[in-house]
């Protein structure tokens, strides 16, 4: 199964399945990414939650990466 283009709905599962609903935020913005057609870097809308530790949980990797390397991305 193909995460991609479900950002929203898998942060959401994650955060009700994993019961942080109060001690995490959900967060839906914009991103930059590469379109992976034409290769070029577009803003994107996006889903993904922050912890109080300082991680990102990203839904469609399904992975978590410090808050300060996120940003940068």
């Amino acid at each position: 199964m193909t995460r991609q283009g479900k950002c929203y709905g898998l942060a959401l599962e994650f955060l009700i399945k994993n019961g942080l609903l109060e001690s995490c935020v959900l967060i839906h913005g914009t991103i930059e990414a590469r379109n992976p057609q034409t290769k070029e870097r577009q803003r994107i809308f996006h889903a993904w939650i922050e912890t109080d530790a300082g991680y990102v949980y990203e839904p469609v990797t399904d992975s978590f990466i410090k808050l300060e390397d996120f940003e940068r991305i």
